[in-house]
């Protein structure tokens, strides 16, 4: 018996070497495996900080490249060239230094046609007042006869047209009846611009008062002044008188 338990015992490290002897590479394998798991876990669990730090260091350097290398470009402000200067008056106005002229005055020159306005002109008392450069329209003036008056009876047509060719800009009288003349003579008065009414009385000019007459001519070419008899009677002289009657032109 002492025998056989020798033998057992000397066959038991012969057994263990030949179990390590054949299952050593599953072992190895388990083994590979086990450090293959630890040292995952270990990554995993240091991934993050790496990977941050890493991160940061990106964010830097590209921080740093744009900062060296940004060129800020200022554009230089624009120099206004100047504008063309412009005339200062237009072309379509007379040009040079402008005057008052009576009508009286260059009615010889300047007045082309009419009917009524023959008047002798001159001197004449309107509304008490009395003027010495006037126009007339109608009336009839008894001292010459039938050589320097018209009959005008109501509802005639008076005018008188003037040739300024373009010169002129403004045209301005007072308006009234002469003081020898019919208590009730009445005119509606009017003025033309190359055929376009510019100016009308808004009352008939009647015995006992005055109105002023101010308009722009707008570079006129011809201008006609006119007038209707609204009331009164014939062969009176009732003159429809524009005192202190005149164009501001240029030299005519």
């Amino acid at each position: 018996m002492c025998m056989s338990d020798s033998r057992l015992s000397s066959r038991e490290p012969s057994n263990l070497w030949l179990l390590l002897g054949r299952y050593w590479i599953v072992v190895a394998v388990a083994v590979a495996v086990l450090v293959g798991l630890v040292g995952f876990g270990i990554g995993r669990a240091t991934a993050p900080e790496s990977l941050l730090t890493e991160t940061a260091t990106v964010m830097a350097t590209l921080t740093a490249t744009e900062t060296a290398t940004t060129v800020v470009t200022v554009s230089p402000t624009p120099t206004l060239s100047a504008e063309p200067s412009q005339p200062a008056t237009s072309s379509a106005f007379p040009t040079g230094a402008l005057a008052w002229y009576y009508l009286d005055d260059i009615r010889s020159g300047t007045r082309i046609s009419g009917y009524g306005d023959d008047g002798t002109g001159g001197t004449y008392s309107v509304n008490g007042a009395t003027y010495h450069q006037t126009f007339t329209l109608g009336g009839y003036t008894v001292s010459c006869g039938n050589s320097c008056g018209n009959y005008v009876d109501p509802g005639d047509h008076l005018w008188s047209s003037w040739d300024l060719g373009r010169k002129c800009t403004t045209f301005r009288a007072t308006l009234g009846i002469n003081s020898k003349g019919d208590p009730s003579t009445t005119y509606s008065v009017y003025v033309k611009a190359d055929e376009q009414i510019i100016w009308q009385s808004s009352t008939p000019v009647s015995f006992y008062s005055t109105q002023e007459l101010d308009v722009a001519l707008n570079n006129a070419l011809r201008v006609e002044i006119g007038a209707y008899m609204d009331t009164g009677s014939r062969r009176t002289e009732s003159h429809l008188v524009f005192a202190d009657a005149q164009f501001l032109c240029s030299a005519l």
